[in-house]
């Protein structure tokens, strides 16, 4: 019954995403969307449309911190069911998370478990910059095209998500890294 209503407000709500995404690239802005509004198989769809279109799926693996993060957003701040709305469907929240989770590797949706915001963030970014690097060069050899000749950007964002995952993540590499930049900078001042 989740499930169903959940795809129920995903066709209300894709026409007017996409008339949104249509609006910005129109006028040439960079727009930021968020939400559990979309399933995986209609985030294909916008991209597929939408050339620039660069999603993710964020989630939180653990229940507990999940949880936490609604009492934060709620009016009074509380876990308590009968005065947070979001605790009272948590239920309903996590099979909505798990239903888009078991379904962006079909779509090769990158996810990100989102328990540190910062590094979320710094995958987003580098991920999300790189692959847009890939989408304006003419290095054919790393696209794959279309019959429309669009460049696809869904094997491309995948590769690179891959690419920045694998990269220097652990918190005891990055302290290393930071300590190693640090070091650096102080033996080139005079």
């Amino acid at each position: 019954m989740t499930i169903s209503g959940y795809e129920e407000q995903n066709k209300i709500v894709l026409q007017k995403i996409d008339d949104i995404i249509s609006m910005a690239q129109k006028r040439n802005q960079s727009l930021i969307m968020e939400g559990v509004h979309l399933s995986m198989k209609s985030i294909n769809y916008l991209m597929k449309r939408h050339k620039n279109c660069i999603p993710f799926l964020i989630y939180i693996s653990s229940e507990a911190k999940h949880s936490e993060r609604f009492a934060i957003r709620a009016k009074y701040m509380t876990l308590e069911p009968r005065l947070n709305k979001y605790i009272r469907f948590f239920k309903n929240i996590r099979t909505i998370q798990s239903y888009l989770y078991d379904s962006a590797d079909k779509y090769l949706i990158p996810k990100i478990n989102n328990t540190n915001v910062d590094r979320s963030l710094a995958i987003l970014h580098q991920t999300v910059l790189t692959t847009l690097a890939h989408l304006v060069s003419d290095d054919d050899d790393i696209m794959h095209f279309e019959s429309s000749g669009h460049k696809n950007i869904i094997p491309i964002l995948h590769q690179e998500f891959l690419s920045v995952l694998e990269s220097k993540w652990s918190s005891k590499e990055m302290l290393q890294n930071i300590r190693e930049n640090n070091n650096n900078k102080s033996s080139i001042r005079p």
